[in-house]
């Protein structure tokens, strides 16, 4: 009897790490553009519109991940939120390849290069909004296919907000980089 336990704890349990993992994976991108804001790049307004994200970000996963405990959650609903947290952890995934230029960007700030930071920011935006805009279009066709499970359909939407909320604050970085 405790073993039929065991991997559905560890199922569970593994889901709430992938999920705070992509949660980490798009603070990357945001952690990325403050560093550069010691070197001038960024205004404050900037760094406010980043500090919002953070916010969001952090209610998406907690709000998502609570819902995939829940045990009175139907197994319709807990595929399409459990579809969700896996589209939000392939994000974290492939954010994940941009850790290095936080760390060549913080070391890079010491040497009043705007210009090279500006380049390593606009490579590390732009390369978060096409994967960003993949994973939107992901979730958007996880939010249509769970339509019929109100619950799941509208943590989908709201993932797609966040996604699309991120996209929009990166876009409004990108021409002072």
């Amino acid at each position: 009897m405790c073993t039929d336990r065991i991997p559905v704890y560890r199922q569970r349990t593994t889901s709430l790490a992938r999920a705070l993992a992509a949660m980490g994976a798009l603070l990357l991108v945001t952690t990325a553009a403050q560093f550069s804001a010691n070197a001038r790049v960024l205004s404050d307004a900037d760094l406010d519109k980043i500090s919002s994200v953070r916010k969001l970000s952090i209610d998406v996963m907690t709000d998502i991940t609570m819902l995939s405990r829940r045990p009175d959650l139907s197994q319709t609903d807990s595929d399409c939120v459990k579809s969700t947290l896996r589209s939000l952890t392939q994000i974290a995934a492939e954010l994940q390849s941009y850790e290095y230029l936080i760390t060549i960007e913080s070391e890079l700030k010491n040497f009043d290069d705007d210009n090279t930071l500006r380049g390593v920011l606009r490579f590390a935006v732009q390369n978060a909004l096409k994967i960003l805009e993949t994973e939107r279009k992901h979730l958007v066709e996880v939010s249509d296919q769970c339509a019929r499970n109100p619950i799941s359909a509208e943590k989908a939407r709201q993932a797609t907000q966040f996604i699309e909320s991120t996209q929009s604050v990166l876009k409004s970085l990108q021409p002072r980089l």
